[in-house]
C-alpha cells in the first residue's frame, strides 16, 4: 500500500499521512478517556496518554513488562514512542536514537554527538529505532523501495547502526517480539543481522522469537508453514515461541514473578486525559 501511494501520489505522501492515521486511530480507540481537544494534540502527547492508559488496563502489557526488565539497549522496529513512554513510566530516562539510512538525515544530530560519553545503562537505556521515527518523517521506512534502499545503504555503511547497537546485536541473546516472521520488516532486519561482522558470536547464545501460529487466512497449508519456519530459523539458533505477543508477555510475567521490579513512576500527562 505504501509503495502504491508513493508512486501514485508522491514519495512523501505515506510519511505525511502516517501520523494523521495514527492520531485518528488513537482518538477512536481511547476517545472515551481523552479530553475533547485531544484530537488536536501533538501526536507524541497522544501516544504518551495512550501508553499510560494501556499499561493501567493491562498489567501484562508487553511494553510495560519489557520496560521493567534490566535492559540497557532496546532495538525496535516500531516508529512510535510507546516503548519509550513505557520506560519513562517505569521511572527510567530513555535516550532515543534512529537509523540515518537516508541522505537527508545526515545533518540530524545524534545522541552520541550530543553526549559523547554516553553509555547505555539500565537507568538511561538506549531505544534505537531501526526503521525510523515519527518525529523525523524522512527516516521512516515504509514503501517497498525504502526497504531495498535501507538494506543496501546499511550493508554498505555499517556505521549507520551505532556501535553499541551493533555490539548488542552480535554478542547478546536476542528476543524478537511483535513480528510476523514472514513479513518484510522482519526479513530485512534478519538479513541485516546475518550480514553483520561478528555474527558468529551469536551462536554462543539462545535466541527466541515470539511468533503467531500460521493460520489458513495467511497460509494455504498452515502446518507446513509452521514446520518451514521452524527449520528456517533453527539454522540460526532462533527458537520459536508459538503464540501472540500477549501470550508471550503473560508467560514472561509468570517466569519473572519472583523477580523484584522497581515500582513504576507514572508520567504526568493528565492534560489529555478525560477525568
Amino acid at each position: 500500500m505504501a509503495q502504491y501511494l508513493a508512486i501514485n501520489q508522491d514519495p512523501q505522501f505515506p510519511r505525511d499521512e502516517l501520523s494523521e492515521y495514527l492520531r485518528q486511530t488513537l482518538v477512536q480507540r481511547y476517545g472515551a478517556d481523552l479530553a475533547e481537544d485531544a484530537a488536536d494534540a501533538d501526536i507524541y502527547d497522544l501516544l504518551a496518554v495512550a501508553s499510560e492508559i494501556q499499561r493501567e488496563r493491562n498489567p501484562a502489557d508487553p511494553h510495560k513488562l519489557l520496560a521493567e526488565l534490566p535492559f540497557t539497549i532496546y532495538v525496535t522496529a516500531g516508529q512510535h514512542s510507546l516503548l519509550s513512554e513505557a520506560l519513562r513510566g517505569a521511572g527510567k530516562d530513555p535516550l532515543v536514537e534512529f537509523c540515518r539510512w537516508h541522505e537527508d538525515l545526515e545533518d540530524v544530530p545524534s545522541v552520541f554527538e550530543e553526549e559523547p560519553d554516553y553509555v547505555p545503562s539500565v537507568e538511561r537505556p538506549l531505544v534505537f529505532h531501526l526503521f525510523g521515527i515519527l518525529s523525523e518523517p524522512d527516516s521512516l521506512v515504509l514503501a517497498e523501495d525504502d526497504y531495498f534502499d535501507y538494506l543496501i545503504r546499511v550493508s554498505r555503511n555499517p556505521d549507520l547502526i551505532p556501535l553499541p547497537v551493533r555490539a548488542a546485536l552480535t554478542d547478546t541473546a536476542l528476543l524478537f517480539l511483535g513480528f510476523r516472521l514472514e513479513d518484510q520488516t522482519f526479513r530485512v532486519l534478519y538479513r541485516s543481522l546475518m550480514q553483520q561482522e561478528g555474527r558468529g558470536r551469536r551462536r554462543k547464545y539462545s535466541h527466541i522469537a515470539g511468533q503467531v501460529m500460521p493460520d489458513e487466512q495467511n497460509f494455504t497449508l498452515p502446518e507446513r508453514a509452521q514446520r518451514y519456519l521452524e527449520s528456517y530459523f533453527q539454522q540460526t539458533d532462533i527458537s520459536l515461541f508459538w503464540g501472540s505477543v500477549d501470550d508471550f508477555a503473560h508467560e514472561l510475567q509468570v517466569q519473572l514473578s519472583a523477580v523484584e521490579v522497581t515500582p513504576e513512576k507514572k508520567p504526568e500527562r493528565a492534560s489529555l486525559r478525560r477525568r
